[in-house]
């Protein structure tokens, strides 16, 4: 399944443009952080005696690369996965198109799955849990898959697949999204996905070509990066808790959670009709 990203703004809930922070030079104004939606971090160095809030970096601090690098092996791996079945299974099992077609439609099924709960989930166990739950269920996926199923296992298996790529796509997308320099970074991190996809099926077809292997023997190397993807992904993540996540993303009360602010905003319908149908026609 492609992945596409969209970065809405939401129109500020504060009245108050500008705050005055007093220096020795009188009462200077500054832009009102609580007036954006992004998350202010931790403050950065000073000026005129005076604390200046930073933006965090895809390299500071030092983790965010170490993150950056696992969150692009995650969609490469992603980018694998979506490029790594079809016309294989079709041969296999000899099918029709239309039932072939079950094998996109599952994954879609887990797509809706993570869209409902990535919030709330991310607030239990924050993207620490992320990076485990999520290459964790295509671990189980790919481990099914490779000792080659009857077709029904390996369409209902796919829907964990899918609940792993939704959390994936949402949630590093999201960290993304509150770096400095988004557009370049996000640019980069769909170039991953699909530099996954396009190499996937030149290595699967290698192998049953040239090496007279079954379609499902892809399966134990998608398996093996699922492994490593919850190691890397787990030690870069580790201090990011629910706990924390909470902490970062606290609300005035008005409005209960992100994803029901979101769905209040026309745009987001108009974005999503229009990926609904570009994606689903890639």
């Amino acid at each position: 399944m492609a992945t596409a990203t969209t970065v809405i703004e939401m129109p500020a809930t504060h009245t108050n443009q500008h705050a005055s922070v007093e220096n020795s030079n009188g009462s200077i104004p500054v832009p009102d952080r609580s007036a954006s939606t992004q998350i202010p971090l931790e403050p950065f160095g000073q000026a005129n005696g005076q604390v200046v809030e930073a933006w965090e970096r895809w390299n500071r601090p030092r983790i965010n690369t170490y993150r950056l690098a696992a969150i692009f092996f995650a969609f490469l791996v992603f980018g694998m996965n979506d490029g790594s079945y079809g016309a294989l299974i079709e041969q296999d099992y000899r099918l029709s198109y239309i039932v072939t077609s079950l094998v996109f439609l599952s994954p879609f099924a887990g797509y809706t799955v993570a869209a409902l709960f990535s919030d709330r989930l991310h607030m239990f166990v924050g993207r620490r849990g992320i990076a485990v739950i999520a290459p964790s269920c295509k671990l189980i996926s790919y481990a099914v898959i490779a000792a080659h199923p009857p077709y029904p296992a390996v369409v209902a298996i796919l829907v964990l697949t899918g609940l792993s790529n939704g959390l994936v796509d949402a949630a590093w997308n999201a960290w993304i999204g509150t770096l400095a320099q988004t557009n370049q970074l996000l640019g980069l991190l769909h170039g991953f996905y699909g530099l996954g996809a396009t190499i996937s099926p030149l290595i699967s077809t290698s192998m049953i070509t040239h090496g007279r292997l079954g379609w499902w023997t892809f399966f134990y190397i998608m398996t093996g990066l699922s492994a490593l993807e919850i190691l890397t992904g787990t030690w870069a993540f580790w201090s990011e808790t629910g706990a924390k996540y909470i902490d970062m993303n606290r609300t005035d009360g008005a409005d209960k959670g992100m994803t029901r602010k979101a769905l209040k905003q026309k745009v987001t319908w108009i974005c999503a009709s229009f990926l609904l149908c570009y994606v689903g026609l890639e």
